[in-house]
């Protein structure tokens, strides 16, 4: 109940008599809920009331069901002459103390709770001139009230780089949950008390932090494993070959040599156990064309279109087989730096939105302009942002001194957020 309700703090009213000094808050709900029922009205109303008497006081959330055919609750206890319904009451740590019923104003104490004895003496101090003898009469009965709460339970990550925290939504879960309690109730008296009917429908939205991710410490972690790093250092020795090389891991931490598809590319096979790569771009250097020409290349020294799709295929089966996501990686190393992407968005998204990318030669053509109109980090960045569309690729720079992650901010301007 509670994560559907707000306290109207402004509404505050204090009122005093015989004695007591009584305090009232309106509350209300975030989504109305919705009463079905051919006794009651299908809108609820809550109030937050404390009485204090001498040295005294008591606190109760009150949630009010209006009979049909009557005011409905004024959120006032000063003003319930025309009210008559019943009256849940809450300790304010959300348990049940009991059921006031009221009669055109005045409280009966259905449940004999003495905790909740003084609201029902304040209630009545307000009916005593109220005269029910024009009224029709009452009954009460005990109803079963059904309650169908649909729980929507949106599920996050916390993302936290530096100082920097980020929340990531992944999913939505629902399950509906019905539950039965018995309420006091008022009827008309002379009526089939057995044809009456209670449903309670409610949404309930909650936030869950299912994963906290600490990208730096995986990073850190990575690096400090002796394998890793090895075939990081192997790489950087390799960048002024005339073909790329690389290798690829798997989730039980061996890895592969990958083979060289041409000069500029490496041949990445599928594998559902792969959870990451890495491989070298390389430096300038001379080729002979078809023409039987020389020619001079120059690579580009970051990651490329398709370097970022054969990364995402690894988010996808990581997503699709269990493996976390967090284990999935791809590394470029060249001689201008190592960098690292990681994946910290909605997986499920990804399908999706790369089944409307070309992956071909126009996309490469977008790629290379960007990045020469940029530099290589915030072109990559732009080009990632704009033309994939995926959110949650993030860009690493894997330095000795400290790693650093490399964004965009609400600008497009490129921002550097240091690991701790």
């Amino acid at each position: 109940m509670a994560a559907n309700l707000v306290v109207n703090w402004e509404t505050f009213s204090k009122i005093e008599k015989d004695g007591f000094e009584i305090y009232e808050i309106e509350v209300s709900e975030k989504k109305a809920s919705e009463i079905e029922s051919n006794l009651f009205q299908n809108q609820l109303k809550y109030e937050l009331i404390a009485i204090k008497k001498g040295t005294e006081i008591h606190s109760y959330l009150v949630e009010a069901y209006t009979s049909l055919n009557h005011t409905l609750f004024a959120n006032s206890i000063e003003n319930l002459s025309n009210f008559t319904g019943t009256l849940n009451v809450f300790q304010l740590d959300g348990t049940s103390v009991g059921q006031l019923v009221i009669f055109n104003g005045h409280s009966k104490n259905t449940t004999e709770k003495s905790v909740i004895e003084p609201l029902n003496e304040v209630i009545n101090f307000y009916s005593y001139k109220q005269s029910l003898t024009n009224k029709a009469p009452e009954c009460v009965e005990t109803y079963i009230v059904y309650t169908y709460a649909l729980e929507n339970t949106n599920h996050y990550s916390s993302v936290t780089v530096g100082n920097y925290t980020q929340l990531t939504y992944r999913n939505t879960t629902q399950e509906t949950i019905i539950t039965t309690s018995f309420m006091n109730t008022p009827y008309p008296c002379g009526t089939n008390g057995d044809s009456y009917y209670i449903l309670y429908r409610t949404t309930i939205n909650r936030d869950v932090i299912d994963e906290v991710i600490d990208p730096c410490e995986k990073l850190k972690t990575q690096y400090n494993n002796l394998t890793y790093k090895a075939k990081i250092d192997v790489l950087k020795t390799q960048t002024g070959k005339t073909k790329e090389n690389g290798y690829a891991q798997t989730k039980d931490g061996s890895f592969t040599t990958l083979t060289a598809n041409g000069s500029d590319a490496v041949t990445l096979p599928r594998d559902i156990n792969r959870i990451g790569y890495m491989h070298t771009h390389l430096d300038s250097y001379q080729k002979t064309n078809s023409d039987g020409d020389l020619i001079d290349v120059f690579p580009i020294k970051i990651f490329s279109p398709e370097d970022v799709k054969q990364f995402l295929i690894l988010v996808v089966n990581a997503q699709n087989y269990g493996i976390p996501i967090s284990d999935t990686y791809g590394v470029m190393v060249s001689s201008a730096g190592t960098y690292q992407l990681g994946f910290t968005g909605n997986a499920a998204n990804i399908n999706v939105k790369t089944s409307t990318i070309n992956w071909d030669e126009s996309l490469n053509e977008i790629y290379k302009t960007t990045i020469l109109e940029n530099g290589l980090e915030k072109g990559l960045l732009k080009f990632l942002k704009d033309k994939i569309g995926i959110d949650g690729i993030d860009l690493y720079k894997i330095e000795e001194t400290g790693n650093q992650k490399i964004t965009l901010d609400i600008n497009g301007e490129k921002v550097t957020i240091n690991c701790n």
